[in-house]
């Protein structure tokens, strides 16, 4: 009876432990980014947004990561959030106009207009708007 009973505490134990309800450390909320993204006073057409932990700040907090469509991003599409904290935010920008060659798809949001524009942000735990201004001189065409 002892046995029975030791071995049914132990598969709830072991359970618990599995699913992370019992101690241990919990796993990070995250938290969702949305905005808008105006590039040279214009929303971007297209884009990708790369939300990374500042480790040098203490961030270890995961990657978030956000597609940019008629100038508007949010974290939640893509389903990677972020924790808060200090984050470098990462920005390429395409013009969303696909080349009438490209029959592979290899350029499906266009041109480059600019690549790894770098924002230093602090962001709060919580979900949160923030927009953002790109200057035209993050453009590398001339």
């Amino acid at each position: 009876m002892n046995y029975r009973l030791f071995s049914l505490g132990f598969l709830v134990f072991a359970a618990s432990v599995m699913t992370g309800c019992y101690g241990g450390t919990e796993s990070a909320t995250a938290f969702h980014v949305r905005g808008q993204v105006q590039f040279d006073g214009k929303p971007l057409p297209a884009g990708r947004i790369y939300f990374t932990p500042n480790a040098s700040l203490g961030n270890q907090g995961p990657q978030g990561t956000a597609t940019i469509e008629d100038g508007k991003y949010d974290t939640e599409d893509s389903r990677f959030g972020i924790v808060g904290g200090p984050y470098i935010v990462r920005i390429e920008g395409y013009d969303g106009i696909q080349p009438p060659n490209d029959e592979d798809g290899l350029f499906p949001d266009g041109q480059v207009l600019f690549r790894d524009y770098e924002l230093k942000l602090e962001f709060p735990q919580a979900n949160h708007v923030e927009d953002l201004d790109i200057p035209a001189s993050a453009s590398k065409r001339k």
